[in-house]
């Protein structure tokens, strides 16, 4: 009989007749004699030759060495790390450019509701006062209505203000009162010119508070300005000269300062038309006999055309 198996050396000789010839079978783990089947041969069987087909048995690694293969399969080289870091720097960087422009995009649309709400409180306050302007002929030196415009444009006449007008809390029960609107330029940090707010009552001066701390309607103003229909011309005019009367439309234009990055700077201008409920009250019918509430040469109203009654008395010997 004869034995065979992997990794075997050369026979070694042997008297003839007397053992079969039996080459030396390296060691393995766990080996098994098992009959090949037919011709008496034995083969050499282990755990590992079946797995490896081949013949090979892989080599032996000790619990060191297979501690050391892992923790070499686990680290990274200095040029993973770097690339990794320059990833990460990457979308940091992404990241925070993006945050920027949204904080910039929020910072420019709250500016930019700012700033349309702000002119509309401003054309919406003018619009109120002159929706309730009133004016009497007798008394145009309380009643006049005055438009300029140019580089220094003035509105200003008299209103019996609403309930809900600015600074009506100052002023009280007043709602009488003389408003002059004006453009001015800015003091301190604010660039530009304002659109300004003083008003007294009608028979009181202005008050010094009043004239250096006006109220502030608008910031960044670059065009304010009013226009009157004239009847007569059918033809908007820009100084209203007409004593004797109010116009029965006035044009409110305002034009705020823009970004400078913006293309189009006429989406910042508000154009309102205010129709005139009102009209001016002549002489005759306020005081048809020439005279105040106290009779002709009565105390009247103060500062009226002539004498104290508003108007000359039309029989000056009945005054005496």
């Amino acid at each position: 009989m004869k034995l065979s198996a992997p990794y075997s050396q050369p026979a070694l000789p042997v008297a003839a007749g007397i053992l079969p010839a039996v080459e030396p079978v390296l060691p393995a783990r766990r080996e098994d004699l098992r009959p090949t089947g037919g011709g008496g041969t034995v083969r050499a069987v282990s755990d590992v030759g079946d797995a490896n087909p081949g013949g090979r048995m892989p080599p032996s690694t000790s619990g060191r060495e297979t501690r050391r293969y892992a923790s070499r399969q686990r680290g990274f080289t200095l040029v993973e790390i770097l690339v990794a870091l320059a990833i990460l720097g990457m979308i940091v960087s992404a990241i925070y450019a993006t945050w920027i422009l949204i904080l910039r995009s929020s910072a420019m649309a709250q500016f930019v509701a700012a700033r349309a709400q702000r002119e509309r409180i401003a054309v919406r306050t003018v619009e109120d006062a002159l929706i309730c302007s009133q004016s009497f002929q007798a008394s145009m030196k309380y009643y006049s209505f005055i438009v300029i415009n140019g580089e220094e444009p003035i509105l200003s006449f008299t209103a019996r203000v609403p309930e809900v007008f600015p600074r009506n809390g100052k002023f009280g029960d007043i709602n009488l009162r003389r408003l002059n609107f004006t453009l001015e330029e800015g003091t301190g940090e604010e660039h530009g010119k304002n659109l300004v707010l003083r008003q007294n009552p009608i028979l009181m001066d202005m008050d010094e508070d009043e004239k250096k701390f006006p109220l502030v309607l608008a910031h960044g103003v670059k065009t304010f300005g009013v226009d009157c229909w004239d009847t007569n011309k059918l033809d908007w005019v820009e100084e209203w000269d007409n004593t004797n009367a109010i116009p029965p439309v006035v044009r409110i234009r305002l034009q705020l300062d823009g970004d400078a990055n913006a293309a189009d700077a006429t989406a910042l201008t508000v154009v309102r038309l205010v129709a005139m409920p009102c009209e001016m009250m002549p002489a005759n019918i306020q005081m048809p006999n020439g005279g105040g509430p106290g009779g002709p040469g009565g105390p009247g109203l103060p500062g009226g055309l002539g004498g104290p009654g508003g108007l000359p008395p039309l029989n000056p010997g009945r005054g005496r």
